[in-house]
């Protein structure tokens, strides 16, 4: 069973991979808003200071993770542990719904990855893996590119799925939530507010996640 929240994302089975590069005309798919906001909230002005659109894609070695960020204002001055205190993006991955699908809290088989476009000059794309605590640490496997555009940017990823303990088979599902966030100060690392693909998402409660469904070849 998948979770009860928001709409089930669907990841579809891609027979030739996507180009990671930043540009998402590649991308024809169905897609899914990143909205709801989940932090902060008083200090978001609406959809043009941040939301997004997602796209899911994988196969048989790989996550795809594409996203198309509206925001006005782009700041990142870290990277790796502290990426969250800038423009980043997030998402969470429980592998094994079944076993704790009724725990409140973070097992082993809960992830939280950061995706950074960096800062479009001297800090470079890259991505961290916060959760598991054991797990804790820069993911040099996971390929990110970004590209800024006039109102936002766009990142694309590649997550291996080693990243997660996963072996990928059609039907699958998962806890899953994407949620991008907003730093607006240039020039300081702060968490100002988020975005998320399911409005009920808590940072350390996947029963308040999302579902992720690796669609059969064709689905979208």
């Amino acid at each position: 069973a998948g979770r009860p929240n928001g709409t089930p994302l669907n990841a579809v089975l891609l027979a030739v991979a996507p180009a990671i590069d930043g540009d998402l005309s590649d991308w024809t798919g169905a897609s899914y808003g990143v909205a709801a906001c989940t932090y902060g909230c008083s200090l978001r002005s609406g959809d043009s200071d941040l939301s997004g659109t997602l796209y899911l894609g994988y196969d048989s070695t790989n996550l795809y993770v594409a996203v198309q960020v509206r925001d006005d204002k782009y700041v990142q001055v870290t990277s790796g542990r502290n990426m969250y205190k800038g423009d980043d993006i997030e998402t969470q991955f429980d592998a094994n719904l079944t076993t704790d699908f009724t725990s409140t809290s973070l097992s082993s088989d809960d992830y939280q990855i950061g995706l950074s476009a960096g800062n479009f000059g001297t800090v470079a794309p890259n991505a961290y893996r916060w959760y598991p605590r054991s797990l804790e640490g820069s993911l040099s496997a996971v390929v990110v590119k970004a590209k800024q555009v006039a109102d936002g940017y766009a990142l694309e990823a590649k997550i291996p799925w080693t990243v997660f303990g996963v072996t990928p088979t059609s039907g699958n599902k998962y806890g899953f939530v994407v949620s991008i966030s907003d730093d607006d100060q240039a020039g300081t690392a702060v968490q100002q507010s988020m975005v998320s693909s399911v409005i009920t998402r808590k940072l350390l409660n996947p029963t308040t996640w999302g579902t992720l469904i690796l669609a059969p070849s064709g689905a979208s």
